[in-house]
Formats: C-alpha cells, structure tokens, sequence
C-alpha cells in the first residue's frame, strides 16, 4: 500500500482497471435497462451527462495522482458505452446513429481530462474550489436542472420527469460542492464560481451543440 496526497490506494494498478471496466459494463447495462422498462425519469438520469460529470469528478477526487484518475475513468465509461450499445444493438435490436460515437469519444477524451485536473487541483487552495465551482456549474446547464427550469417557466412544455431529474442533479451539483465543505472559505469560493458560471457555460454549451448538430 503506498499513500500520496492523503489518500491509500493499493499498487495493484491492473486490478484496479479491471474493477473499473467490470463496474462500468454493469453501469452501462444498468442504464439501458432503465431506458427500457423503467420510469422516464430514472432512464433520463441514468443516461444524462451530470450522472458522468458526477462520477468523473468522485473518481478524480479518490484517485492518488492525475494518471490514475484518467485510468479508472477512462475504463469505467468506455465499458459502460460499451455495453450500453452493445445491448441496444445486438439484444434489443435498436439502430445506432453517428451521433452515438460522441458518447465513446468524450469517454475516451473529456472523462479523463476531468478526472486528471481534478485529481490535481485537490488540495490546492484556489484550484480547488475554481473547478469544483465549475463542474458543479456544469451539472446545473448541461442536464435536467436547466430543462426543469424551462419546463417551470413554460420556455418548453411541462414535463414532471425532467422537473424530477432536475432536482437529483441538482443534488448532484451541492454534493460536489460539499466536497470543499471542509473549509468554509472554499465552499463559499466553489459556490460563487458555480453561480456566476451558469450563464457563460450555458452559452457556450448552446454553442458547441449547434456545431455539432449542424455537422451531423
């Protein structure tokens, strides 16, 4: 067992991946599963990017240096796309367009860049709450809270199973605030980044999915 930046983790770096992978392929079927036979709303979570975000950011927060942080995400959501499309595909018999492969390229991508600068930043005193405050932003634009928010104030029509998934992400983005909790300076800093990030994030976001619509 070694220790580095306070945290244990054991040297056997191979087991490790592998749990990641197992996990990810199980979290993969779990998602689809819910897409199929269960409540919309729990579908929308399972398969809505603050849900990534989220486990992105644990596994960065947990992991002992940056490099192993990309590791473990990396295997994580590769096997649970994975497996996510291999059920869709070969079991339910559902089509996949191209638009699918964005899925597998941010899993092997933007997951463990998030993952790599949170593992970094925690600890440091102004990267820290910095980022933490922008994840938490980003949960808050990029999935259920922002379509909730329209739903309540009729810029779309309502819809109950977003208004639901918006308030769990929203959770989402307080519980990855609380992980600076331990300093109330640090809370206070993540959760002004958070609040003034919303707007330009959404933007920009707004921005990147026009791209990309237009391109497809």
């Amino acid at each position: 067992m070694i220790r580095d930046g306070g945290i244990q983790t054991s040297v056997n770096y191979p087991r490790q991946l592998a749990v990641a992978l197992l996990i990810g392929a199980l979290a993969g079927l779990g998602a689809k599963l819910a897409d199929e036979w269960t409540v919309s709303w729990l579908g929308n979570l399972g398969s809505n990017r603050p849900l990534w975000i989220v486990i992105t950011v644990i596994i960065g927060w947990k992991a002992a240096r940056p490099a192993l942080a990309a590791a473990w995400s990396a295997c994580f959501f590769m096997a649970m796309v994975a497996a996510y499309y291999s059920l869709t595909v070969f079991v339910l018999g559902y089509p996949v367009n191209a638009s699918s492969a964005l899925w597998l390229i941010e899993a092997i991508t933007i997951v463990p860049a998030l993952s790599a600068i949170t593992a970094a930043v925690r600890g440091r005193t102004v990267a820290e709450p910095v980022w933490i405050g922008l994840c938490a932003a980003l949960i808050l634009v990029e999935g259920g809270p922002r379509r909730a928010w329209f739903s309540l104030t009729g810029q779309m029509p309502y819809d109950v199973d977003w208004i639901v998934v918006g308030a769990i992400e929203t959770a989402f983005a307080i519980g990855l605030l609380l992980l600076v909790a331990r300093s109330q300076r640090r809370l206070a800093a993540a959760a002004i980044i958070c609040v003034v990030s919303v707007w330009p994030l959404s933007v920009l976001i707004d921005r990147i999915f026009s791209v990309i619509r237009f391109s497809y």
